[in-house]
């Protein structure tokens, strides 16, 4: 539900059917973000899932690229798993980002949850 006011005062309320989530993230450098030992700059993105709440379906993609001059190549939408809520992936890479969506009867979206490693360095 939307609400809204007037410069006068009035207040308005906008309702419908529940549209379609469409979130992307900015790019992270994950292999910064995962504990690791060997100070490595190439990280693998194993899964992700959406943390949302409400009868709905999670679709997940994983774009990619080496180097930041590069083009960012973008996995296949994956759909979550039933019962764990993770969409899996093998995306290996040194610069990662999300595109994420979900449909059907959601309330609220708060999270990404993303499973991975340090897997190197070039």
């Amino acid at each position: 539900m939307l609400w809204g006011m007037s410069e006068t005062g009035q207040v308005y309320s906008f309702g419908g059917k529940t549209m379609e989530l469409s979130i992307e993230t900015p790019e992270f450098q994950l292999s910064k973000i995962f504990p690791n030992e060997n100070q490595a700059d190439i990280a693998r993105v194993d899964a992700a899932r959406p943390l949302f709440e409400g009868d709905a379906v999670g679709r997940i993609q994983v774009g990619t690229r080496k180097l930041q001059n590069t083009n960012l190549d973008w996995s296949a939408l994956k759909e979550t798993h039933p019962e764990t809520g993770f969409a899996y992936f093998r995306e290996q890479s040194r610069y990662q980002r999300f595109r994420l969506n979900v449909s059907g009867d959601w309330k609220k979206a708060y999270a990404l949850q993303i499973d991975g490693r340090v897997s190197g360095r070039r």
